[in-house]
């Protein structure tokens, strides 16, 4: 009896690692994550296919696999079923794409080409084709002209591509410039000095990432739709208020690895839509008392995140310039401040920080809660502090020495001195009247009889 145990403990484990392998093969059959090798038509290269169940294509990936030429002739393996929606095929070598390449792809949503040493795309490449949404060509510097466009597309990755040092471009940006519902355009690392010209103004996400610019264009006129602005990684030291340069409609503006070390008076006055503001890894030294003022938040029920973080020469920060997110008319769920890894100054004129958090149910904020993180780096006393559970007690704040009646210090005895010369000079006054009217009028009139 007991010798049969053990394997009546196995033939158990085993009817459970096969329960387990079936209910994890249906669950990767449900989610679309059946995979099989294709090749291109007429070709002996493989590469990898996964069937999407959501999406009910087909997603192809042939990144680095030696490609030579766009495989325009589509994939025999695929089923018509099941369409290609993805087609992955950075890091070949495609010199060039000739006209209606995507006539084999009649559902392709996404077309990833980064990194494949194009040089050509015909105009008409990829024109007529009504469901493409996303394409890439980063990396791509050879590229002398983005083809037409469709209607449809979203989002396209003009990174490193190109564009020289003076704004304008040696890749012609023209066809783009009417895309009616083109949201994202990227455009990392190109050198950029200057901001682009002629590209598409009605866009709503620009990224600039990683290029050699000094200053804001003024974009207010020029792109009034834009939501989302990414400069990270480039060369802006001023944030001059006497430049108009920001669209009121920003939801989401970065700013980070800039040499930033002042942002001027009322320079976010019209950013009445922020929801993420990102300043860090800069210079930043000061933000002025009044750099949002004239703004007020628009939104209700969303989360506004305003990140100083990692600005090491920022010692303080004043209440008066978060005023207009605490006291906005419109009320919305949450602020977060976050100071994190500056230097941070805990002395009198940041008390302003735990008497908030204390209180903030009790004061009629617009923010039904206020977030404040970042770390105390002096005093000493209070080095290594969170802001959160800084206290209102902890900081010291020097209030002037009363008058304690000694009589001895500089301030007494200068107050003490003006009041006895005061009577000198008011008795010598009354002196000098008193004679002048005993010699003209007393000593004449009755002293002469």
């Amino acid at each position: 009896m007991d010798s049969k145990l053990p394997n009546a403990k196995l033939c158990t484990n085993r009817v459970l690692l096969l329960a387990f392998l079936v209910q994890t093969l249906f669950f990767l059959g449900a989610n679309g994550l059946s995979s099989y090798n294709c090749k291109p038509s007429g070709t002996n290269i493989t590469c990898v296919c996964v069937y999407d169940s959501v999406m009910n294509g087909t997603e192809v990936n042939c990144k680095s696999v030696g490609l030579t030429s766009f495989p325009d002739a589509g994939f025999d393996d695929v089923d018509d079923g099941y369409p290609i929606v993805h087609l992955e095929l950075s890091n070949n070598s495609i010199k060039s794409i000739d006209e209606l390449a995507l006539e084999k792809y009649p559902a392709l949503q996404m077309l990833i080409l980064d990194t494949c040493e194009l040089e050509s795309i015909d105009d008409l490449a990829f024109f007529d084709h009504v469901t493409l949404e996303t394409l890439v060509l980063a990396n791509n510097p050879a590229l002398k002209k983005v083809p037409m466009i469709d209607v449809t597309l979203q989002k396209l990755d003009l990174s490193n591509c190109g564009l020289n040092e003076t704004g304008d471009s040696k890749l012609d940006l023209e066809n783009i410039a009417d895309a009616p519902y083109l949201y994202t355009v990227i455009l990392d690392n190109n050198g950029l000095s200057l901001w682009p010209k002629n590209f598409n103004t009605k866009i709503g996400s620009l990224s600039l990432k990683y290029n050699n610019l000094e200053t804001i264009a003024d974009l207010s006129d020029e792109l009034d739709r834009l939501e989302e602005l990414y400069l990270d990684h480039n060369s802006i030291s001023n944030l001059d208020s006497s430049v108009p340069s920001l669209p009121e409609s920003l939801h989401i503006l970065s700013l980070d690895y800039n040499p930033i070390s002042v942002i001027d008076n009322d320079y976010f006055h019209n950013l009445n839509f922020i929801e993420d503001l990102s300043i860090s890894h800069t210079n930043l030294q000061s933000i002025s008392a009044i750099a949002f003022q004239g703004m007020s938040p628009m939104y209700s029920g969303h989360r506004i995140r305003l990140t100083f973080q990692y600005n090491y020469q920022l010692e303080q920060v004043s209440r008066e310039t978060f005023d207009p997110f605490l006291y906005s008319p419109n009320e919305y769920d949450l602020l977060e401040i976050e100071l994190d890894n500056s230097f941070l100054d805990c002395v009198c004129e940041m008390i302003w920080i735990p008497q908030l958090l204390t209180n903030q149910q009790s004061m009629g904020l617009s923010p039904d809660e206020v977030t404040i993180s970042g770390t105390c780096s002096s005093p000493i006393e209070l080095s290594g502090v969170s802001l959160d559970k800084l206290k209102e007690s902890d900081i010291t704040c020097n209030s002037p020495e009363p008058d304690d009646g000694g009589g001895d210090s500089d301030d007494s005895s200068a107050r003490n001195a003006a009041i006895v010369l005061g009577i000198i000079l008011a008795m010598m006054v009354v002196g000098t009247i008193g004679y002048f009217l005993y010699d003209r009028y007393f000593k004449n009139t009755y002293l002469s009889v």
